[in-house]
C-alpha cells in the first residue's frame, strides 16, 4: 500500500502543477480576449482550460483515494484539513464560474469577461490555500 500511496501522491502533485500552471496560462491569456484579434486567443485559452480543469478532476479523484489508503477515512485528519477542503469547494467554484462566464462572452456578453477574470482568480486563490492548508493537515 506505501508504493500506492505514493503513486497517487506523484499524480496528485502532477493534476496540482496542470492545473496551477494552466491557470497562471489563462491569467495571461484571458485579458487579449478583449481585443479585436481575439479569435487568435481562443485556442490557447479552452486548451489552458481544459488542463486546468483537468488538473483539478486528477486532485479530486486522487485526494479522496490517498486520504482513504494512508489514513483509513477523514476520522484521524485535523481542522486544517477541513479548512483545506473548504478551499477545495471554492476552488470548483471558480472554475465553474469561469466556464460559465466564458460561455457566456462566447455568445457576446462583454461583461462576463471580468467574471472570467474573478473566477481564475477565485480559482488560482483558493488552490493555493488549498495546498498552504494542506502543509499543514498532512505533516
Amino acid at each position: 500500500m506505501h508504493v500506492i500511496g505514493n503513486l497517487l501522491l506523484y499524480v496528485h502533485l502532477l493534476g496540482f502543477g496542470a492545473a496551477l500552471g494552466s491557470g497562471i496560462a489563462l491569467s495571461r491569456v484571458g485579458p487579449k480576449l478583449r481585443a479585436a484579434a481575439s479569435e487568435q486567443f481562443w485556442p490557447l485559452f479552452k486548451f489552458f482550460s481544459r488542463m486546468a480543469a483537468a488538473g483539478l478532476v486528477v486532485l479530486l479523484v486522487t485526494g479522496p483515494l490517498m486520504i482513504w489508503i494512508k489514513f483509513g477515512g477523514t476520522a484521524a485528519l485535523n481542522a486544517w484539513f477541513w479548512v483545506k477542503m473548504s478551499f477545495v469547494g471554492l476552488a470548483i467554484a471558480g472554475v465553474g464560474l469561469q466556464e460559465w462566464a466564458r460561455t457566456r462572452f462566447q455568445r457576446g456578453h462583454q461583461s462576463a469577461l471580468s467574471l472570467m477574470a474573478i473566477g481564475g482568480r477565485l480559482a488560482a486563490f483558493s488552490i493555493s490555500g488549498a495546498m498552504f492548508c494542506a502543509v499543514f493537515a498532512f505533516n
